[in-house]
């Protein structure tokens, strides 16, 4: 990896550890209140998403133009399939590993960050072939 590669994965995870404050912070509350916990999962995650949007594309990504229904597009679909690959992660640990839910929202964190980073990277805020490009590996 580059070196602005490499910052930028730093900015990533940065923004990444904000997501999963908030994330967590909303699950922990969901769940207190007696709510199931993939349901809890659902929204807290959506909760994070939209925190990650906003940084993701204005800090590390550095992005100045407007957003276009395109990109929010392709951001919702990178992040529906890091949702369902960070979903299943967290119902194998719990489910069929039988760490607490904590444990198991903490490794469906950690599991899901380089692959929600790479496509991100490489599909929603990549830059277009006028010259610009995205950050290398």
């Amino acid at each position: 990896m580059n070196k602005k590669g490499l910052l930028a994965f730093s900015k990533f995870s940065s923004v990444g550890v904000l997501n999963t404050v908030i994330d967590l912070s909303v699950y922990m509350v969901l769940l207190s209140f007696g709510m199931y916990y993939l349901i809890a999962q659902w929204i807290s995650y959506g909760a994070g998403v939209a925190n990650s949007y906003t940084l993701n594309r204005k800090w590390t990504f550095q992005r100045k133009e407007p957003s276009t229904v395109k990109e929010v597009t392709k951001f919702l679909v990178v992040n529906l399939v890091t949702f369902i690959c960070s979903s299943l992660i967290l119902l194998l640990c719990h489910e069929y590993a039988s760490f607490n839910l904590f444990v198991s929202k903490g490794a469906a964190s950690i599991g899901s960050l380089g692959i929600n980073f790479v496509l991100t990277n490489r599909y929603v805020f990549t830059k277009t072939m006028e010259g610009r490009e995205h950050y290398e590996r």
